[in-house]
């Protein structure tokens, strides 16, 4: 997969207007995330998944 498919933490704060800590703590609310790295210490989530499940928002509001 190309990197561009995935969206790290520090982009989805800025998408979701939010700090990088609160990304974390929202995780069981987003589409799961993917370890980009063997060890896990590099995750991110597929850009398609958090768009639909931004689009998701959007309508329940």
């Amino acid at each position: 997969m190309n990197t561009s498919e995935f969206i790290r933490p520090a982009e989805l704060a800025k998408m979701l207007s939010v700090s990088i800590s609160t990304v974390y703590r929202m995780t069981p609310e987003l589409p799961p995330k993917i370890k980009l790295s063997k060890n896990g210490s590099a995750v991110g989530w597929l850009r398609s998944d958090i768009m639909a499940f931004l689009n998701s928002r959007k309508i329940e509001q």
